[in-house]
């Protein structure tokens, strides 16, 4: 939503922010050592406050799909919280346009900047989604993956509904909202969803 704030985690190297636009950058040492550590996906608020995906079991944890915990800075990186959220689903972080305070990390979601988070899964305990990829630049509309099944929300993530199914599991998805055309990477390939859904 703030386009001169950037969040660059990294692997090996802990990660960096920036709320200039990228022409500065501010080091975050997020597992407070000599050498670095793995963080994956990440949202920058402000010149302040930014969370990524921690990886607890560093390199190769992290190398093999190991544990990602969402951390938190709010003053710029001096102190890191740990939130015990553990994320199941994709490591990715995407914001609801027009709506700072509410993310998606993974299967989380917070709606205060991630002071306090909620676990979107069903009454099994069963993921609701794995993580939010792609956003209507139209709307507040926002697309979401489980799986294989690609779903929409149009009220920040209160409920979905399934669009379509893939074959296999898409790496990331992009939406054309001028022309409603949707872009999937999978399988090697990259799809072309016109407005019929055919492929």
């Amino acid at each position: 939503n703030n386009e001169k704030c950037i969040c660059l985690p990294c692997q090996d190297y802990n990660g960096f922010y920036s709320s200039d636009g990228g022409d500065t950058w501010t080091y975050i040492n997020w597992f407070e050592s000599t050498w670095g550590g793995m963080t994956y996906g990440g949202y920058c608020w402000d010149d302040k406050q930014v969370c990524v995906g921690y990886s607890p079991d560093h390199w190769a944890g992290a190398r093999i799909g190991g544990k990602l915990e969402i951390a938190i800075t709010r003053d710029g990186g001096k102190t890191i919280e740990h939130t015990g959220h553990m994320v199941k689903g994709l490591r990715r972080c995407m914001s609801v346009l027009g709506d700072d305070d509410t993310i998606f990390f993974g299967e989380w979601k917070t709606t205060d900047k991630g002071h306090t988070w909620t676990q979107l899964v069903d009454e099994k305990g069963e993921l609701i989604i794995e993580g939010v990829v792609a956003h209507d630049y139209s709307s507040q509309r926002i697309f979401a993956i489980n799986n294989t099944t690609l779903l929409q929300s149009y009220d920040k993530g209160e409920s979905w509904e399934e669009i379509t199914n893939f074959a296999v599991r898409p790496e990331s998805v992009c939406y054309d909202h001028v022309n409603d055309i949707f872009y999937v990477a999978m399988d090697t390939h990259l799809y072309k969803i016109e407005k019929d859904r055919s492929v």
